[in-house]
C-alpha cells in the first residue's frame, strides 16, 4: 500500500488518447510543485536532563553531571531544554574545567535542592552567549573570578534575557565590570541575593547594558569603582526595583554607592540603605541622565563623600540629573559631603507626595585639603523647583551652608506640608548659612503650610528668597524660626512678600526683622502685603523691627491684620520702615509691641516716604525713648546730601495706653521728628490707664532730634484727646483748643 502511494506521488501516470478513440476525461493534477524527499540530519527536540552527581572531573563518574547536561542542552535543536537535579541530590559542584558555557536558551533549576557551584576563583562560573533566554533557578554561584567581566555569570549577547530566580550570587570577582553578574542583554532578578561581589570598574554586584528588574531581592556588600551594588548602562531604559533591598554596597572611587543607572530608576516598596560613594555622587542611587522615582520606598543611611573643588560628594541618598519623585517614601539619615544630604536633582525638579525627608546632612567631613566641607540643601537640593503636598514633611535636616531643609535654584511650593527643625549653619568655609527651612532663588509659595523651628546662621531662619517672591497663604504658619542675622521668619530681597490669612509668630532675628524682613536694592524694588486677617505676633529682633522690618522697597500694605506683642531691642517693636516709598496700614491693630531701647514701640518709620494710617487701633505699645505708639521722621541731612522728607496722614485711628519713657516730650502716642509732616484727621488719643499721665509724658509731641528742622503736625479736624497729659503743640486744631495745653 505504502509502495503504491510512494510510486504514485513520485511517478504520476500520463494517460494519452489515440485517433478515433474516445479520450478519457482529463483530471486536474492536484500537485502544483513536484514533491521530493529531503533527507535531514539527526535532530533533537527540547528535553529535560537530570543531573545525577556533583562531579566536574575530566573523567566523570557514572551518570550525568552538570557540565554534561549543559553540553547536551547546548546541542543544535535542543534550544529551550531544562536541566534539573536528581531527587535528594544536594551539595557543591567544584568547577575544575573552567566556565560552564551556554549557547542555547536553557533553564537550570535546583528548586527543592541546595546546589552550590563554586568557581574556586579560577574562572567565571557561567559563560552565556545565547540570543535567547537563560533561566538560573535556586542556584548558589560562588567564588567565580575573571580578568575580564562577569565573575559569577558572563552574558555576552545583547539580545539575551537572563533570568535569575531564587539564586545566590556570592563572593565573585571581576577585574573589569560585573563582579557577580555581567550581561549585555536584559536581566530579570527575582527572590535572589547578590552579596559580597567585587568589580574593578563598574557594577560590583551586577552590571547590565540593557534594562534590569529586581523583585523581592537583596543586593548587599558589593563594591566597584562606580555602581557598588548595581550598574545599569542602558540608554533610555528604566531600572526597576520592587520589594528589593540594596544595602551596604560601596563605590570605591565614583558614583552610585548602591545603584548607578545611566537612565531612569523606579523603586517600589524597596529599601536602599547604608551604601557609600567615595569621591563621587549618589551614595544610595545615582542616575546619570534620567529621573529617579521612589514609591513606598526608603533611602536611608547612605553617604556621598567628595571634594567641592571636584564637584563630588553630592546627593547622599539620591542624585539624579533630572527629576526626583518621592511618593509615600522616606529619605533619612543620609549625608552628602558637599551638598544635597537627602536628594540632589542636578537639572530637574523634586516633587514630594506623602513623603518624608528627615535627618539628612549636607556639608560634612573635610575636603582634600583638610578644610571642613560646606554644602547646600540639607534635605533637598534642586536645580529648578521643589513641590510638596499636604502629607509631606521636610524636617531636622542640616546644611553647613544654605537651605537647611530645602535649597532650590528655582521656586519652592509647599501645599499644606511641613518644613520643621532644619538648620542652615554658617561655617568657616561658608559664611552664608541662609534659609534654615527653605532657600529659593526664585519664589516661595506656602499654602496652608507650616514652617517652624528652623534656624539659619545668617539670614532667613524659616524662609529665604533672593530676587523672588514669598507668598504665605491660606492659614499658613511661620513659627519659632531663628536667624543669626536678619529675617527670623521670612527674608526677601528685591521681591514681593504677600502674607494672606496667615500667621508669623514666635520667630527671632539677631539683627533686624524678627518676623519678616524685606529689603530692596537702590532702585526701591519689592513690596510687602499683610492682609485678610493675618497675624504677626510674638516675634523678636535684637536690633530693629521685632515683627516686621522693611527697607528701601516700593510699598508696604497692611490691611485687616494684627501686629501684636512683638519686641525689638532698638527701634520698631512692631514695625520698622526705612525709606519705603508708600506705607499704608488700614483697618488693622498694632498692639502690645515693645521697643526696649529705641523709639516707635508700635511703628517706627523714617526716610523718604508717604505714610497712610486709617481706621487702625494702636494700643498698649511701649518705647524706651519716644513714640510709644508711632514714631515718624524724615531722613537726616549729611555732609553729602540734604535730608529727605516723610509725609503722613492719620485718619480715624485710635491711640490708647501707649507709653514712652523718654521724658515729658517723648510722645507716648505719637512722636513726629525732624523732616516729617503729619496730618491728623478724626483720630482719638487716649490714655485710659493713665500711664502717660503718671510719667508726665505728652501723648503727642514733635521734636528735632535728627535735624535742625522740627516735626510738623497739622489737624484736619475731628480729633479728640481724652486725657490729662500734656500736648506740646500750639494751635493744634482740636475742638475748643487755642493754645492747646492741658485738654
Amino acid at each position: 500500500m505504502f509502495r503504491k502511494l510512494w510510486q504514485y506521488l513520485t511517478h504520476p501516470q500520463n494517460h494519452g488518447s489515440g485517433r478515433g478513440q474516445r479520450s478519457p476525461k482529463r483530471r486536474r493534477n492536484p500537485w502544483t510543485v513536484r514533491p521530493t524527499v529531503e533527507f535531514l540530519e539527526n535532530r533533537l527536540t527540547p528535553s529535560t536532563y537530570t543531573v545525577t552527581n556533583l562531579s566536574d572531573a575530566l573523567v566523570p563518574p557514572t551518570g550525568l553531571d552538570l557540565r554534561q547536561a549543559v553540553h547536551l542542552a547546548d546541542l543544535a535543536g535542543n534550544a529551550g531544554s531544562t536541566i534539573n537535579f536528581k531527587t535528594g541530590l544536594n551539595g557543591t559542584i567544584m568547577l575544575q574545567q573552567g566556565a560552564l558555557t551556554i549557547s542555547e536558551p536553557t533553564t537550570i533549576t535546583a528548586a527543592g535542592h541546595t546546589i552550590l557551584i563554586d568557581g574556586q576563583r579560577l574562572s567565571t562560573v557561567f559563560d552565556i552567549s545565547t540570543p535567547g533566554t537563560v533561566s538560573l533557578i535556586s542556584l548558589t554561584i560562588k567564588d567565580g573570578k575573571t580578568n575580564g567581566s562577569g565573575g559569577g555569570v558572563y552574558d555576552s549577547s545583547s539580545t539575551s534575557i537572563l533570568v535569575l530566580t531564587g539564586d545566590s550570587i556570592l563572593f565573585n570577582t571581576a577585574a573589569e565590570s560585573g563582579g557577580g553578574v555581567f550581561s549585555e542583554g536584559i536581566v530579570r532578578v527575582t527572590g535572589s541575593t547578590i552579596d559580597g561581589n567585587t568589580a574593578g570598574i563598574d557594577g560590583g554586584g551586577i552590571y547590565a547594558d540593557r534594562s534590569m528588574s529586581f523583585t523581592g531581592s537583596t543586593v548587599a556588600n558589593n563594591s566597584a569603582e562606580s555602581g557598588g551594588g548595581i550598574y545599569q548602562d542602558g540608554t533610555g531604559t528604566t531600572l526597576n526595583l520592587a520589594g528589593t533591598t540594596v544595602k551596604m554596597n560601596q563605590a570605591t572611587d565614583g558614583c552610585g554607592g548602591g545603584i548607578y543607572a545611566l537612565f531612569n530608576v523606579l523603586a517600589t516598596g524597596s529599601t536602599v540603605n547604608n551604601n557609600t560613594a567615595l569621591n563621587g555622587d549618589g551614595g544610595g542611587i545615582y542616575s546619570e541622565d534620567g529621573n529617579v522615582t521612589l514609591s513606598g520606598s526608603t533611602v536611608s543611611g547612605n553617604t556621598a563623600t567628595g571634594d567641592p573643588t571636584l564637584f563630588t560628594g553630592e546627593g547622599g541618598g539620591v542624585w539624579a540629573d533630572f527629576n526626583i519623585y518621592l511618593r509615600s517614601s522616606t529619605v533619612k539619615n543620609n549625608i552628602g559631603n558637599t551638598g544635597g544630604g537627602g536628594v540632589w536633582a542636578d537639572d530637574g525638579f523634586v516633587i514630594l507626595t506623602a513623603s518624608t525627608v528627615e535627618d539628612n546632612t549636607a556639608g560634612a567631613g573635610t575636603d582634600n585639603s583638610g578644610a571642613p566641607n560646606s554644602g547646600d540643601g540639607g534635605g533637598i537640593w534642586s536645580g529648578t523647583d521643589v513641590t510638596m503636598d499636604s502629607r509631606s514633611t521636610v524636617e531636622d535636616n542640616t546644611a553647613n551652608g544654605d537651605g537647611g531643609g530645602i535649597y532650590a535654584l528655582g521656586s519652592v511650593t509647599v501645599n499644606g506640608g511641613t518644613v520643621a527643625g532644619n538648620s542652615a549653619v554658617t561655617t568657616t568655609t561658608d559664611p552664608n548659612g541662609n534659609g534654615g527651612g527653605i532657600f529659593a532663588e526664585v519664589d516661595v509659595t506656602l499654602t496652608g503650610a507650616t514652617v517652624e523651628d528652623n534656624s539659619a546662621g545668617y539670614n532667613g531662619g524659616g524662609v529665604y528668597s533672593h530676587g523672588g517672591n514669598v507668598y504665605v497663604y491660606a492659614e499658613s504658619l511661620v513659627s519659632g524660626n531663628v536667624a543669626g542675622h536678619n529675617g527670623g521668619g521670612v527674608w526677601d530681597r528685591d521681591g514681593n512678600v504677600d502674607i494672606d490669612a496667615s500667621t508669623v509668630t514666635g520667630n527671632e532675628a539677631n539683627n533686624n526683622g524678627g518676623g519678616v524682613f524685606v529689603l530692596g536694592s537702590t532702585e526701591a524694588l519689592g513690596s510687602l502685603f499683610v492682609q485678610d486677617g493675618s497675624l504677626i505676633s510674638g516675634n523678636y529682633a535684637l536690633n530693629e523691627g521685632g515683627g516686621i522690618y522693611v527697607e528701601n522697597i516700593e510699598s508696604v500694605t497692611i490691611d485687616g491684620s494684627t501686629i501684636d506683642s512683638n519686641t525689638a531691642s532698638s527701634n520698631g517693636g512692631g514695625i520698622t520702615s526705612h525709606d519705603v516709598v508708600n506705607l499704608s496700614i488700614t483697618n488693622s491693630a498694632i498692639t502690645n509691641n515693645t521697643s526696649q531701647s529705641g523709639s516707635g514701640g508700635g511703628l517706627y518709620a523714617d526716610g523718604e516716604s508717604d505714610v497712610y494710617l486709617q481706621n487702625d487701633t494702636i494700643t498698649g505699645n511701649t518705647a524706651e525713648v519716644s513714640g510709644g505708639g508711632v514714631y515718624l521722621a524724615g531722613g537726616a541731612s549729611t555732609e553729602t546730601k540734604e535730608g529727605t522728607f516723610l509725609t503722613a496722614t492719620i485718619v480715624d485711628c485710635v491711640f490708647d495706653n501707649n507709653v514712652s519713657y523718654g521724658g515729658p516730650t517723648s510722645g507716648s502716642a505719637l512722636f513726629v521728628d525732624s523732616n516729617a509732616t503729619v496730618d491728623l484727621n478724626e483720630s482719638d488719643f487716649d490714655d485710659t490707664l493713665g500711664l502717660s499721665a503718671q510719667l508726665s509724658t505728652d501723648l503727642i509731641d514733635v521734636g528735632n532730634t535728627l535735624d535742625a528742622t522740627i516735626g510738623v503736625i497739622y489737624s484736619s479736624g475731628g480729633n479728640e484727646v481724652s486725657d490729662s497729659s500734656w500736648i506740646n503743640i500750639t494751635d493744634f486744631g482740636f475742638p475748643g483748643s487755642g493754645d492747646l495745653g492741658n485738654t
